[in-house]
């Protein structure tokens, strides 16, 4: 998903064509929050599929158990 971002011109352009806040894509881009189901819908749709599913949960998914990890190791 991070890739689209940057190639429609970045957080607040994406935000934009999604009809979100920057806020929200930003949380969304950094992994701080996964989008809701619909929201998920809405980047698959607005990308022209360019991003799925796993283009949107992987990223949070690996930085949740970047920080599991690093919880674990008393980083």
């Amino acid at each position: 998903m991070n890739e689209w971002v940057d190639d429609v011109g970045g957080i607040k352009s994406a935000a934009k064509l999604l009809e979100e806040t920057p806020r929200t894509v930003r949380s969304w881009y950094y992994a701080e929050r996964a989008p809701r189901q619909q929201s998920a819908e809405n980047i698959i749709q607005k990308s022209g599929g360019a991003v799925d599913w796993c283009g949107i949960y992987q990223p949070i998914q690996r930085a949740r158990e970047k920080a599991r990890h690093a919880a674990r190791a008393g980083v």
